[in-house]
């Protein structure tokens, strides 16, 4: 079984999947503060603040033919377009999206060429 096979299959057995206006994100529960790292080699592609998402920071994974949004942060560990290593702190859960509880929202853009024509 390959990696990104176990990756998304761990993804959608512990994870909420919601859609909302017409954009699908997945939803972790979590403590404010707790600690996210990266599940990959990878390199910060944006971060910010945004109304919807709260803080968040894009990763681009390229090994694994992906791109992860993580959403409702409190802080950043990482700055834009750095170089990240598989298990490296990224940022912290927080509240500052759309949120009622503290978790971690994830939005996951998929190569297609990547995936499914990976060896």
């Amino acid at each position: 079984m390959k990696t990104k096979t176990i990756i998304f299959f761990i993804i959608l057995l512990f994870s909420k999947l919601y859609a909302e206006n017409q954009k699908t994100f997945l939803h972790f529960d979590g403590r404010e503060g707790e600690i996210i790292n990266a599940i990959s080699d990878g390199v910060i592609k944006d971060l910010g603040f945004d109304e919807e998402k709260g803080m968040f920071v894009t990763v681009n994974y390229e090994e694994l033919g992906m791109s992860v949004t993580y959403c409702n942060l409190k802080s950043f560990f990482v700055k834009r377009r750095q170089h990240i290593k598989k298990g490296e702190k990224i940022a912290t859960i927080g509240m500052t999206g759309n949120v009622v509880n503290a978790g971690v929202n994830l939005s996951i853009e998929i190569d297609d060429n990547i995936f499914l024509f990976s060896r």
